[in-house]
């Protein structure tokens, strides 16, 4: 790993999650409560707002005091943690989620449906199930060299 994610740059940028559930999980999303199985999954963000990645980093790695965006249910849930995440400082925003998010999906992970993706229209979802941690890893490193033209990694 490059870094630890609690020291990535400042700047707006988007990232990719990955995120381990030792156990089910439940989280509020549109249409109700999902039920989550055990397992390794991604959710792809961006970051724009004062503090950059690092502050949006830092909130999913430690967990968020109060739950305000759908991936707190599973950041702020202690059967959950933050493996890693691939970042970059080279894109951000609705168009790069949408991107990183189609390309999770040609990837061939699996789709969680209705997780995050709110301000997105194009994107079903910004959640996916990998099959190992390895996989997910691959599938996260090169969605943002193709979306963005590259990125780092961090460790939680």
């Amino acid at each position: 790993m490059d870094t630890r994610c609690t020291e990535a740059p400042r700047s707006r940028g988007a990232y990719i999650l990955v995120i381990r559930a030792s156990r089910p999980v439940e989280a509020r999303v549109r249409g109700g409560v999902r039920s989550l199985c055990p397992g390794v999954y991604l959710y792809v963000g961006s970051a724009g707002g004062p503090g950059g990645l690092r502050a949006r980093l830092t909130r999913h790695v430690h967990g968020p005091r109060r739950r305000h965006w759908h991936i707190d249910w599973l950041t702020g849930s202690d059967a959950c943690s933050v493996v890693a995440a691939v970042y970059t400082t080279r894109c951000w925003g609705v168009k790069a989620e949408a991107c990183l998010a189609g390309c999770l999906e040609a990837e061939g992970l699996t789709p969680i449906p209705g997780f995050g993706a709110t301000d997105d229209p194009r994107s079903e979802t910004h959640l996916y199930l990998a099959a190992t941690t390895s996989d997910a890893l691959a599938a996260a490193m090169k969605c943002i060299e193709r979306c963005c033209g590259g990125g780092s990694l961090c460790s939680g």
